[in-house]
């Protein structure tokens, strides 16, 4: 019973230590565009689409410790050769950062992983509007990528692009 005690006091502690660097202020939509191409005729094919994402992070400072960071994320689908939609969505959120040598790994990682589920959800809702069958699109490591571009020695982290087969 000890121990049970001693590991959820572990996790408080933990988010605690999570709280004291990041807080959210707000979350919003900043962008939504879905644009069809060849709709009606996807209709007709068995949906295997070919999937092509690419985000895009960015911040701003808004004062000392508030940052609006925005994730972008692109979906291009199509169905063989025949391209079928296009979506672009912007989920931004303003962050109250405290000042620390992990900011900037906090503006990069962990803000975005926090936006993703949001900019998901808003693809989702819009490609099941158009009638098709939702895109599942799998969790990000934003912090790998970020890791990665350290090691790549690019000062920020542009775009993460991945062709998803489904």
């Amino acid at each position: 019973m000890a121990r049970a005690k001693h590991a959820s006091n572990k996790q408080i502690m933990i988010k605690k230590e999570i709280k004291a660097h990041i807080q959210i202020e707000r979350i919003f939509l900043t962008k939504l565009e879905f644009e069809t191409k060849n709709l009606r005729q996807g209709f007709d094919m068995k949906w295997r689409p070919k999937v092509g994402v690419e985000m895009t992070v960015s911040n701003t400072e808004i004062d000392d410790s508030e940052y609006e960071v925005s994730l972008e994320v692109k979906l291009d689908v199509a169905l063989g050769s025949l391209d079928i939609f296009t979506v672009d969505v912007i989920q931004s959120g303003v962050f109250n950062v405290e000042d620390s040598p992990a900011r900037q790994s906090i503006l990069a990682a962990e803000c975005p992983t926090i936006l993703f589920p949001y900019a998901r959800e808003a693809i989702d809702n819009v490609v099941i509007k158009a009638t098709l069958p939702a895109i599942a699109l799998a969790p990000i490591n934003f912090r790998e990528v970020v890791q990665r571009a350290m090691d790549e020695n690019e000062p920020t982290v542009p775009r993460y692009t991945k062709p998803i087969v489904n």
